[in-house]
């Protein structure tokens, strides 16, 4: 009944604020310059139509094909956008909410049965199963 209290109560709806304020990023994250990146791929390309027209050695062109498509096929050359940052909820008994959520969904995955060792306080998981000597 306390918890349920504290939780309802206006103190920890004005330390949940705080804390979520403290934990606000302070600024979002650079976007990535699609267009500079497009640039960039036309410069290479264009270096590699003089080299062939310089006649350099296949491996050297070779190596610059490469890079070239690695340059296509890369992830960061086909990002739009920057992943969106993802707010904590402001309502308190969302958050509240979502942490049992979590706290139910780990607790259903623990062995209730996993042998032990030791006795007292003192007790460790053991790492195999231990079969009852019958």
């Amino acid at each position: 009944m306390y918890i349920a209290n504290y939780l309802n109560s206006a103190d920890f709806a004005k330390a949940y604020r705080q804390a979520r304020e403290a934990a606000r990023p302070v600024s979002r994250p650079a976007p990535i310059d699609v267009a500079g990146l497009k640039a960039s791929l036309k410069e290479v390309e264009s270096g590699l139509a003089k080299m062939k027209a310089q006649k350099l050695p296949a491996t050297v062109i070779q190596q610059m094909e490469q890079g070239l498509a690695l340059q296509k096929n890369s992830s960061l050359y086909k990002t739009v956008i920057p992943l969106p940052i993802t707010p904590s909820p402001e309502d308190p008994s969302m958050a509240i909410k979502r942490r049992l959520e979590e706290y139910l969904k780990l607790a259903a995955t623990v062995d209730f049965n996993a042998v032990t060792r030791g006795s007292g306080r003192h007790k460790k998981f053991t790492t195999r199963s231990m079969k009852p000597k019958v």
